[in-house]
């Protein structure tokens, strides 16, 4: 919807139209950027969740992957208070 010069979209509308990336895609651009802003540590961490809560050996295939977060120490974005 075009209104007086703005463009409204719902989220879903936007992530609809993504086309589909991969986590490995969103890890490698996340890292080739930190490098690129001079980062000298660069963490991944993976969030699951997983299907079966009362089962001891959790394989692979049984765990949803929620997040990834990727923090570094390069230049640029920082967090505004």
């Amino acid at each position: 919807m075009t209104s007086k010069g703005k463009v409204v979209a719902t989220i879903e509308a936007i992530v609809d139209d993504l086309p589909q990336v991969s986590y490995k895609q969103i890890v490698y651009e996340a890292v080739t950027n930190a490098i690129q802003a001079n980062a000298t540590n660069i963490d991944i961490i993976f969030h699951y969740n997983i299907l079966d809560f009362d089962k001891k050996d959790v394989k692979d295939n049984e765990k949803i992957l929620e997040s990834i977060e990727i923090v570094d120490d390069g230049e640029g974005f920082t967090k505004k208070i």
